[in-house]
């Protein structure tokens, strides 16, 4: 029973990254000070970028508590689904909401950018 619970909690994480943590990294706050020549917009950028990062390690945290209060109240592999459960509603809920932060962070992160600085700052790298 763990080992499934362990694996549904592990796939409702997103696997071993949130969903976003790629596009919030450092190398996008570093391309963006590189690429956007506007002051306004380039501390714009850098202010959402750097608020996604810490919405999304915040999640980690929690999702972290979580999996840790999943993990005492099945310590002796005991515990059925309906103790189980809101563990795991708790974990979908945590994934939901950073879900909707990353794509509200990155909308906010279009806007401050123009299409071209958009382009190159997420342009694929070169072979």
């Amino acid at each position: 029973m763990i080992a499934a619970a362990v694996l549904t909690m592990y796939l409702l994480l997103g696997g071993h990254a949130m969903f976003g943590s790629d596009i919030f990294g450092k190398e996008t706050g570093a391309a963006i000070k590189k690429v956007v020549s506007d002051e306004g917009r380039k501390a714009e950028a850098l202010r959402v970028v750097e608020q996604a990062r810490k919405q999304l390690e915040a999640t980690t945290k929690r999702a972290s508590r979580i999996v840790k209060e999943f993990q005492k109240a099945d310590a002796d592999q005991a515990a059925g689904r309906p103790e189980l459960q809101p563990f795991l509603d708790s974990l979908s809920e945590e994934r939901q909401g950073a879900q909707k932060e990353t794509l509200d962070s990155i909308f906010a992160l279009r806007k401050a950018l123009t299409e071209e600085e958009w382009k190159a700052v997420f342009a694929p790298p070169k072979a």
